[in-house]
């Protein structure tokens, strides 16, 4: 499995470098999600972890994920080490948003590959597939980041760590709910069945359809709960300020 990722990987990054276009595209929206990445964490200052980041980001919003593949896996077992390698603040912290926003990436992945992929191919519409897909994603992106601009925070949320701990835990809800329905087709002993059989296929896909707009949803529920929580503790701060003069 782990050579038929890298050689999947190896093959992507060829491609993006002989459609010199593409490669813009994507790095653009690696751009955009560097910044939604980096308002609610926080970020090291060195410019090479922020460049890296920015390239890594726009790298992993291109991965193809369908249900029932492994690619989900993969990127994971890459995705938490860069971004918690990449950031500072507190542990619990850190982890919980590399939780949300993998849940947030990956959703949006899962649903254009799983869906939109197969409804394009219908139609003998495979390369418009490949143009159009890199459009949609990067105006998820940059709608996710230009819509909410003003409310984004100025800097990355302090919260105690025992609020960091409760949203940890609520975090685990949309990653295990992604995990569950991109990777139980793959773990099934009769994994090529369901895809040849109609009303599993059917059924795979309606769980697809129900849990990963959840998924999505849940993770922007999170971050706009923890810029509230945020406010609730300065808030709470400047109180306790106002109660000892």
């Amino acid at each position: 499995m782990a050579s038929t990722f890298l050689i999947s990987l190896a093959e992507y990054l060829l491609l993006c470098f002989q459609n010199w276009f593409w490669l813009i595209l994507v790095f653009t929206s690696g751009f955009f999600l560097f910044r939604i990445v980096s308002a609610f964490l926080a970020v090291k200052p060195r410019r090479g972890w922020r460049i890296a980041l920015v390239l890594f980001l726009g790298s992993i919003s291109d991965m193809v994920i369908w249900l029932g593949d492994t690619n989900l896996l993969f990127v994971l077992l890459f995705f938490f080490p860069v971004l918690l390698l990449a950031s500072k603040g507190d542990r619990a912290g850190r982890l919980t948003l590399t939780v949300i926003f993998f849940c947030l990436i990956m959703s949006v992945n899962a649903v254009l590959d799983t869906y939109y992929g197969p409804i394009m191919a219908n139609f003998g519409l495979d390369d418009l597939y490949y143009y159009s897909s890199k459009f949609i994603r990067l105006a998820v992106w940059a709608l996710l980041y230009l819509a909410p601009r003003k409310h984004l925070p100025k800097r990355p949320p302090q919260l105690s760590p025992r609020f960091w701990k409760l949203l940890l835990l609520l975090a685990a809800m949309p990653f295990s709910s992604l995990l569950a329905v991109v990777l139980l087709p793959f773990l099934q002993s009769d994994y090529d069945y369901i895809y040849s059989n109609y009303l599993l296929h059917g059924l795979t896909m309606s769980m697809g359809v129900a849990v990963l707009p959840f998924v999505f949803l849940t993770a922007l529920a999170l971050l706009y709960t923890i810029r509230a929580l945020e406010d609730h503790e300065r808030l709470e701060r400047a109180n306790r300020l106002a109660s000892l003069q």
